[in-house]
């Protein structure tokens, strides 16, 4: 239960307790090394999903984002909600931005490919977890509350144990999560 991973994150020999296997984590670095060029990898997952669609990603603000780093600088890479990945349609709003395939259907690729990524944005989906247990990832997870949705609601955030508005307790200062929409500002 979510309980019982917060409290086992909390406890004192704890620390970062998800961390993916080094023969991954050799892999992921060259496939970013192949394409990043020397440039800070920013990695975007977004969540695509029929299932309470009010917690999927803005797909256009996060292109638009994406879009507006300075490729001389940040590599951005999408990483597509598995259940959408064969969608034409993400497909032809992502057109200019590289996706990662492997992260979306290997948990360990993209939990390597989240500790090796300068910055890692999201929303509240159950991938971020990811990288809010790994205290080397860096990370913006936004829409931690969606409308209408029994899982994101206060109460569902209190009876586990998080503050409404803060951080994960553990949270290192480059992790973060948002209490706002991923609307584009």
């Amino acid at each position: 239960t979510p309980r019982r991973v917060l409290d086992a994150a909390l406890a004192p020999e704890q620390s970062g307790i998800l961390s993916p296997p080094d023969s991954i984590t050799r892999c992921v670095h060259e496939w970013l090394q192949d394409r990043t060029r020397g440039r800070k990898a920013v990695s975007i997952t977004l969540r695509d999903y029929a299932y309470m669609p009010a917690r999927n990603s803005n797909y256009d603000a996060w292109v638009s984002f994406a879009k507006s780093l300075d490729p001389e600088q940040f590599f951005p890479i999408i990483v597509r909600d598995t259940d959408e990945m064969d969608s034409n349609t993400a497909s032809d709003i992502l057109t200019g931005l590289v996706d990662c395939p492997p992260a979306s259907l290997d948990a360990a690729f993209r939990a390597a490919l989240y500790e090796q990524c300068y910055l890692n944005l999201s929303v509240n989906t159950g991938p971020a977890g990811l990288c809010w247990l790994n205290h080397k990832t860096r990370y913006l997870t936004f829409k931690m509350q969606a409308r209408n949705v029994p899982q994101t609601e206060p109460i569902a955030f209190l009876k586990r144990g998080f503050s409404i508005g803060k951080s994960l307790p553990f949270a290192t200062p480059f992790q973060k999560w948002i209490w706002e929409d991923d609307d584009e500002a």
